[in-house]
């Protein structure tokens, strides 16, 4: 093992060896079924006020990608879950986007009598009762190990050009990142990661397994990809994106695999969209399950197919960037990539090793209607990170490759805040090494954000704003400065729920300012301006305050 810290194990205090030995188990004795729901009540789409949803750091980001909220974007018919209440089911979790209901029973439902019922279109068993003491036969983490020696952390974010991006300062700061684990035993410990909560930049932790705000126990794997994203020892280890913003979410059960585990993962993508994540790190996938009965096939993984694809498609039509593990299967009989991976928007990270080679677990594409994956490759064969206080270790897995490139996106973002998704994941696809000619194993190829960095240069000048909105946020008047020549300026202000406030024409001899007086006239709150002509369109979310 590889001491960090000597004087550190000597004070540690015994009860934190101790930690999580009286944690709170998952429940092996009930039925989880999944409900999908006919509709969301006539009624419910005319109450979907956004910001009664959603932060405002959520819409912002909605605004910059274009985003218009739509019917999956509306919460389910509170009548529908008080029936299945009324019903003695138990309601573990909801998803508004893929209009599903899990539910709980200890006993097996009836399910013509559930799917006689109007809003009911079908039922699905995700998880049935566990036996035994609930250790899952599925092998879905590379395995990881101690190093006698000097951890080689600078290579993985030296050899995909990231330590360029750290020297011009672009350590992730300001960006929102969610993290989807397993769990984050001693994440709240370790010493790389104390830099997190000194300076309050772990926002809300949700357990969506268990159903409570504590995430710090039952697996050491996402305090691991934690770890490599975020932390910060000098001379043993940093991250992709140590100046980052955290949210951490626990979606995986390691005591089993079932279909269930996709379900918790949507509702916490879900949680982190409402939250304003801006990107989704995923270090799980799915394919393979305890019983095999529940087993996905390749020709499932076209990317639309399997629930948590199909979530993990909306997730990315909402403006976030969702980063996930390709898998760790080559060298299994599966071989191939894992859901939600083979979604077409989803950037999946397979893993080299420091030399540029594909490692031999790294899972293969492409995806089943023969897109390119996995999308890109970074360092995921003897990568640093903490999971233990006071020591730094190394492991394999595309577990490990994903929270690197996750990170730098991070530092992408800081540098270019006004890049949409797309930007981002398309220069980061066109900066790497073959994406001329792709392939199977390494996708686009060995990632190199410094590249990306150019090509989004490029982008950004390209479409400089041609007009400055101010203030903003605006107590009275808003004001408006044209950077060019243009006539005819439509300018209309619309709510968060689309009906239009204001519309006002400025005509090309109105000179370089332009005043909005009835601005003044709103209600505190956010609004959404749009401005047309002269062959651009361009918004931006404007803020009124209260006098």
């Amino acid at each position: 093992m590889n001491t960090l810290f000597s004087k550190i194990l000597l004070i540690l205090p015994c009860a934190l060896f101790t930690l999580s030995l009286y944690a709170q188990t998952e429940s092996n004795s009930d039925y989880f079924y999944r409900i999908y729901l006919n509709d969301k009540g006539g009624s419910n789409q005319y109450q979907y006020i956004p910001e009664d949803y959603l932060s405002l750091r959520s819409i912002e980001r909605r605004i910059k990608n274009g985003v218009t909220t739509g019917y999956s974007d509306l919460p389910l018919h509170k009548p529908y879950l008080d029936s299945l209440r009324q019903r003695g089911l138990n309601i573990h979790c909801v998803s508004k986007w893929m209009n599903t209901v899990v539910v709980t029973t200890q006993l097996p439902v009836d399910k013509p009598i559930l799917t006689g019922i109007s809003f009911i279109d079908s039922i699905k068993l995700v998880k049935p009762p566990v036996t035994g003491k609930g250790q899952s036969i599925i092998r879905k983490f590379e395995e990881e190990y101690l190093s006698d020696e000097s951890p080689s952390f600078r290579c993985q974010l030296e050899i995909v050009r990231g330590d360029n991006l750290h020297n011009m300062g672009f350590e992730g700061d300001g960006i929102l990142i969610a993290v989807i684990d397993a769990g984050f035993t001693y994440g709240n410990m370790v010493e790389s990661l104390s830099h997190l909560f000194l300076d309050n930049r772990v926002g809300p932790t949700y357990d969506f397994v268990l159903q409570t705000d504590y995430v710090f126990d039952h697996s050491y794997h996402g305090t691991a990809v934690l770890s490599i994203l975020a932390g910060d020892i000098p001379g043993h280890i940093k991250g992709s994106a140590p100046g980052a913003e955290y949210i951490l979410l626990r979606s995986e059960d390691v005591g089993s695999e079932y279909p269930v585990e996709e379900d918790f993962w949507v509702a916490a993508a879900e949680f982190a969209d409402s939250a304003g994540a801006d990107i989704l790190s995923t270090s799980l996938g799915y394919s393979l399950f305890d019983d095999p009965a529940y087993n996905y096939v390749y020709h499932q993984m076209d990317g639309e197919t399997i629930f948590i694809s199909k979530a993990a498609g909306i997730a990315c039509s909402r403006g976030m960037v969702v980063i996930n593990s390709a898998g760790n299967s080559r060298d299994e009989p599966w071989k191939y990539i894992t859901a939600p991976a083979d979604n077409e928007n989803v950037l999946a990270v397979g893993a080299i090793n420091q030399y540029g080679i594909i490692s031999g677990f790294s899972s293969a594409g492409p995806s089943y209607d023969r897109r390119v994956k996995p999308d890109i490759t970074t360092m995921g064969v003897e990568v640093s990170y903490q999971r233990n206080p006071g020591f730094v270790q190394q492991g394999n897995g595309t577990s490990f490759s994903c929270p690197i490139a996750s990170g730098l996106t991070a530092c992408l973002m800081q540098a270019y805040p006004a890049a949409t998704n797309k930007d981002i994941i398309n220069s980061i696809k066109i900066g790497a090494d073959r994406y001329v000619f792709p392939d199977s194993l390494y996708g686009y190829g060995i990632a190199n954000f410094y590249n990306s960095w150019v090509r989004l240069n490029e982008v950004i000048i390209s479409k400089s704003k041609r007009i400055v909105i101010y203030p903003n946020p605006a107590k009275r008047d808003l004001f408006l400065r044209v950077n060019d020549i243009i006539n005819d300026l439509e300018i209309r202000i619309y709510n968060l729920s689309g009906s239009l406030m204001i519309s006002r024409t400025f005509k090309g001899d109105n000179g370089p300012v332009m005043q909005i007086p009835e601005f003044r006239n709103l209600r505190p709150g956010p609004y959404i301006l749009a401005a047309e002509g002269s062959g651009f369109n361009e918004k931006a979310i404007i803020i009124k305050t209260g006098e």
